[in-house]
């Protein structure tokens, strides 16, 4: 499958909003476990999203000292963009489930009627 988006925009990059969510998490004071519970992902998943995210962006976002996770500089400026980033989506998310749940029984009728 060719990625539209890529060919597109040369150069189009977007980060995965499910890992920006893992980071929110943690970032809110979630340990890497009670993340991947939530996520459905084991903590070793997490910690591979988390590497991948710092690697794409290039840059640390957690300070790591044992089981203490502070955010870093990096982490503290990404912070406020990812809540804004799956803010939008969640909206999105409920507007358009709201509008099919209104749209659905008129659909279920009109189909009823074939």
């Amino acid at each position: 499958m060719t990625n539209v988006s890529a060919n597109v925009l040369p150069g189009y990059r977007h980060l995965d909003l499910s890992i920006l969510r893992s980071f929110v998490l943690i970032a809110d004071g979630r340990s890497f476990g009670e993340t991947a519970v939530i996520m459905d992902r084991s903590p070793s998943a997490i910690t591979l999203q988390i590497q991948k995210l710092e690697c794409f962006l290039g840059a640390r976002l957690l300070n790591r000292s044992g089981r203490a996770i502070s955010l870093t500089k990096a982490g503290e400026a990404l912070l406020a963009d990812a809540r804004m980033l799956l803010d939008a989506n969640d909206r999105m998310l409920a507007t358009f489930s709201d509008r099919l749940l209104k749209i659905a029984p008129s659909m279920e009728t009109s189909s009823a009627n074939y």
